[in-house]
């Protein structure tokens, strides 16, 4: 009986079927297993008193009909879709603005390019301890310098505000995240040939129909894909929040995972924690969705 030799395009198929195998594990283990666990989790009402009870029940929606029942859900869902909205377009727009700076023949445009890329170095709980001191109601650099420029009659609380611990959340963001904009556009913006820039001269085009006929659809992708990333991070930011305000005034910067954090190990309620986190993972997932479209008009 003779055995059937593989053609070279099926070993090569085999060859990277063999490779995945690793990677296919690791993925399993490392993110579908913690995934498939809350989900789980998520059905029951978990006592972490004992931990003998949890899965001794039947699994219910008892967590889903609470949460969804309760005011509180709703406002932190409304919190982290505030967030989202006006952090993602606002640190887009200074990081889109300093790569275009960047971009420029600039005399110690490298020594630019480091310090504007510092904030996305430092850890972003140091990071938002740094703004909580400047923003302080009392000795913040903030109201002493609006005060001094007679901007504002008196200390502003920033942080203690219902009306302005969002924002000033939102400022310590773009802050934070405008280098990875910038960083991304950049590498972008220099990917793109200079010949394109000239015939357009020479057929007469300005710098603002270049801009808008060669730059932009050039940037198409990486805009999509930085927008995407940076919506994901924003909409599940912990660190931030939890720093500077807790969740606080009176849960108006409690966003989802700050609400996930409280219910797990603060009120020791696990299985609303897993429900809440399966909510966020699903607004990811259509965060994610929705970014696929016009990615696959640009690749495929």
């Amino acid at each position: 009986m003779t055995r059937r030799r593989l053609s070279l395009g099926q070993r090569r198929r085999l060859f990277c079927c063999l490779i995945l195998v690793p990677e296919t594990l690791f993925v399993f283990l490392i993110i579908m297993y913690p995934l498939y666990l809350t989900l789980k989790l998520s059905f029951f009402k978990i006592d972490l008193y004992d931990i003998a009870k949890p899965l001794t029940s039947s699994p219910t929606l008892r967590n889903y009909v609470e949460m969804f029942s309760d005011h509180a859900f709703w406002q932190s869902l409304k919190v982290s879709a505030l967030y989202t909205l006006f952090a993602t377009p606002l640190t887009f727009l200074v990081g889109f603005g300093l790569a275009l700076l960047l971009h420029q023949p600039l005399r110690g445009r490298r020594a630019f390019r480091v310090l504007l890329a510092m904030p996305w170095a430092i850890p972003t709980a140091v990071g938002s301890m740094v703004f909580m001191v400047m923003f302080d109601s009392s000795f913040g650099v903030t109201n002493y310098l609006l005060t001094r420029l007679h901007l504002v009659s008196g200390n502003i609380d920033w942080l203690g505000s219902p009306a302005t611990a969002l924002a000033t959340i939102v400022v310590t963001t773009i802050w934070k995240n405008c280098p990875f904009f910038m960083l991304m556009l950049l590498a972008g913006l220099q990917a793109i040939p200079t010949e394109f820039y000239e015939a357009a001269r020479v057929d007469g085009a300005g710098r603002a129909r270049q801009f808008v006929s060669i730059t932009l659809p050039a940037l198409r992708s990486i805009v999509t894909i930085s927008l995407m990333l940076n919506a994901l991070w924003v909409f599940r930011e912990f660190d931030t929040i939890y720093v500077m305000t807790g969740g606080g005034p009176a849960r108006m910067t409690e966003s989802l995972a700050v609400s996930i954090y409280q219910e797990a190990f603060r009120f020791f309620h696990v299985g609303r924690a897993s429900a809440l986190g399966i909510v966020t993972f699903l607004v990811c997932l259509g965060i994610v969705l929705a970014c696929q479209k016009p990615l696959r008009k640009e690749f495929y």
